[in-house]
């Protein structure tokens, strides 16, 4: 068996060009034309300029959800810069090849505390380009599904799985995680990494995870949270999180929070772990990684876009320093 690392190299040594949504009938059954994907040339620096130029609007606000998150992977998948990019961050820490804040050590304490094994059948809530998807399906052998609302993210993500030869495994559907089309009991585990804190109906989403997990399986996912607030000084909250919220809003709440609505759901057993000092840690090897590869990020996406990106982390650091934002683990399990 390959080494993550040499697995991973071949996820940043290529690009990925979509083609799958044209070639095959990859969700729900119907094909994709590449008119649902926007132009390479763009490379979101048109979108950083307008908003630029409309005094600062957010990127988020300018875009639906979908549209979104397809212009952000395209344009990551695409490109050279930021492939190296990934290479940089992936020297520092265990690197799945997508941005975010999960290490491939993160996903391991998942494996473990949800007994994801080659029996289990897992979903992947809002998997992206599939980066999670892909190494715990390497890892232990069970068979996934990823779930995410953006085209481009579903057929880059099961392009790479074909490369990896794990497509027999790990598929990838196009729906939305708060009408899930699954019959009830249809999975042994869900989870989800740092993704719903962007869901704004997030008791509802887990209503539906109770529904679709069997008796005695689990929820277990990675998430940002609002903290104490026990820090001081530096820039004003408010133009911390207008800066967070730059790529898509952020429904932040207290960890205290997600048990209640875990309990609400009908999920037992939780348990949660804080992990804001490791998102620390992975949140400064990103912007490492960024200054590495600053002047190539700049050169292929503008530099509108990379001060956009910069300083979404520089306010994560910020706010994670002050202990206005944390990060933690949560698991629960449906009786």
């Amino acid at each position: 068996m390959h080494s993550w690392k040499s697995v991973a190299r071949v996820l940043t040594d290529r690009s990925y060009r979509c083609d799958l949504l044209e070639r095959r009938a990859l969700v729900s059954g119907s094909s994709v034309g590449r008119s649902l994907l926007p132009p390479l040339s763009q490379n979101l620096t048109d979108s950083w300029s307008a908003a630029k130029a409309a005094g600062g609007l957010r990127l988020a606000a300018m875009l639906d959800a979908r549209r979104l998150y397809d212009v952000l992977h395209h344009s990551n998948e695409q490109s050279s810069s930021i492939r190296l990019l990934h290479q940089a961050f992936g020297r520092i820490v265990g690197s799945i090849s997508q941005f975010g804040w999960v290490t491939t050590e993160d996903l391991d304490r998942l494996v473990h505390r949800a007994n994801i094994t080659a029996l289990s059948v897992t979903l992947d809530l809002c998997c992206g380009c599939g980066g999670p998807t892909l190494y715990v399906t390497w890892a232990t052998g069970s068979r996934m599904i990823g779930v995410d609302q953006s085209w481009s993210g579903v057929g880059y993500a099961t392009e790479k799985a074909l490369a990896l030869n794990v497509d027999h495994g790990a598929s990838f559907l196009c729906a939305d995680v708060v009408t899930l089309p699954f019959a009830p009991g249809a999975f042994t585990v869900v989870i989800s990494i740092d993704a719903l804190v962007h869901v704004q109906q997030r008791r509802r989403l887990l209503d539906e995870c109770i529904r679709i997990l069997k008796p005695g399986g689990c929820i277990a996912f990675y998430d940002e949270i609002a903290g104490d607030g026990s820090g001081g000084g530096g820039a004003s909250e408010a133009l911390l999180l207008d800066a967070l919220s730059v790529f898509s809003p952020h429904y932040l709440f207290p960890k205290e929070a997600t048990i209640c609505d875990l309990e609400a759901a009908g999920f037992t057993d939780i348990e949660v772990v804080d992990c804001t000092a490791s998102f620390e840690h992975v949140n400064r090897a990103w912007l490492a990684a960024f200054a590495e590869v600053w002047d190539l990020l700049v050169d292929e996406h503008g530099h509108d876009r990379c001060e956009a990106e910069r300083g979404y982390l520089e306010a994560i650091g910020e706010l994670a320093r002050n202990r206005r934002l944390g990060r933690a683990f949560f698991y629960g399990r449906k009786q």
